[in-house]
Order: structure tokens, then sequence, then C-alpha cells
């Protein structure tokens, strides 16, 4: 699983297989699983039609969006209740590991920002929606652990970011 920039210019030439979609919005455009680096953490949210809708982690859940975010790409991802083997936005950050969780809004899912396990909340039309537990589901890895190779390392906003790629 790797997390790779998206750029707006390229947006035409993202195919809907380039990264893991979630569902399609009311327009049929795909719905991908993002992050993007905000006051030095990642957070996770969605992106649909080249723009990332993101809730800040600061105390008062602010939704923000942005054209700057990474698209999760190569991932055999599940939703599951359990966040045993939950996804998060970033493996090297040891302060903020914010799992990535998920629900549905208007019989479309969408992806956002966990909190201590308990509460999932989602930027969707720049309101904050918030479910708690266990009426939410966790982006998790659909399989076992694979070993972690280096792939690239670019710096991200100030902060260095290595991307890896998984090996049987």
């Amino acid at each position: 699983m790797v997390w790779v920039n998206y750029h707006q210019e390229f947006k035409d030439r993202f195919k809907e297989e380039d990264g893991f979609i979630c569902d399609h919005n009311r327009s049929k455009l795909p719905i991908f699983v993002a992050r993007t680096l905000h006051v030095d953490h990642f957070v996770p949210g969605y992106a649909a039609n080249g723009v990332g809708y993101f809730v800040s982690d600061c105390e008062e859940r602010l939704p923000f969006q942005t054209t700057s975010f990474q698209v999760l790409v190569g991932a055999k991802v599940a939703f599951s209740k359990s966040h045993e083997r939950g996804i998060v936005t970033d493996e090297d950050d040891i302060i903020t590991r914010h799992l990535i969780g998920s629900f549905y809004i208007e019989k479309k899912r969408f992806c956002g920002l966990v909190e201590d396990k308990k509460s999932c909340y989602i930027n969707f039309d720049g309101q904050v929606v918030k479910r708690d537990a266990p009426h939410f589901e966790f982006i998790a890895d659909f399989y076992p652990p694979k070993i972690l190779v280096p792939l690239t390392t670019m710096v991200y906003s100030n902060k260095t970011v290595h991307q890896q790629r998984i090996i049987a």
C-alpha cells in the first residue's frame, strides 16, 4: 500500500483503478481514500473530483478542503468493525497515528478521521458529521502483514515522507 500525491493538473489522467475507491458521488465520480498534511500530521479523509475533504485533528474538529493531498493506491483493504488491522495515515508518526474510518451519508460511503477508536468525523458538504462506535467501520488491511520495502522519499510540506511498497 502506498500514498501518492494527487496533482490537479493530472486529474483527467487519474483513473479509478489508480486509487482505492470507497464509493462514487452523485455525479458518478470516484470517492478516493485520501490524506493530507495538517499541522505537522497526516489526517485522513476522502477526495472527489480533484478536491480533498478533511476534518482537522484539533479539539474543534473543523472541516476543510484542499487540492494538496495524497491518495491511497495499491491497497487490499476491507471495511471492519474492529480496529485491530486498521490502516493509519502515517506509519512513521509515533505521536499521531490516525486511523481511517468510514460510514454512509445519504447512501454514499465517505472516509474520515477516527478519534480514540470511538468516533469518526467526516467533512460532508462543509459540515462535520460524527458517528460513534459501533456506527462506523475502520478501513483495515485485508491481508496479513507483509514486508515493506522503501520505494521513494519525498518532502511534503516540510515533512519527509517515505513511500513503501509491499512484497510477498
